[in-house]
């Protein structure tokens, strides 16, 4: 059997190694991210994070899109929508005033 250390230090090696498999862009560990829609899903994934919390949220009388499969739905519709309505524009609006600096 293998020491724990070995073991620690095989694992540490192979997290490192995906690490630098994934930011390497030729890697095919890479690959599946660079599918357009797994890119466009990871850039609204804040958005989403954001707003899945109020969805998912219990509560002690649920409401309608509180349960699944409708949360992940309507979760997932607010998100989108948040991205496009809030943060794009933000993020446009940022973009102007720092470049007037």
């Amino acid at each position: 059997l293998l020491s724990r250390e070995i073991i620690t230090v095989l694992r540490n090696v192979s997290i490192a190694g995906i690490i630098v498999g994934l930011v390497n862009n030729a890697s095919p560990l890479c690959r599946p991210f660079n599918i357009r829609w797994v890119a466009w899903i990871g850039s609204i994934s804040y958005s989403l994070y954001l707003w899945q919390q109020f969805i998912f949220w219990p509560t002690p009388r649920s409401l309608w899109f509180h349960w699944f499969p409708m949360n992940v739905v309507v979760a997932f519709l607010v998100g989108v929508v948040a991205h496009y309505v809030i943060e794009r524009p933000c993020d446009s609006l940022r973009d102007r005033l720092s470049y007037r600096r």
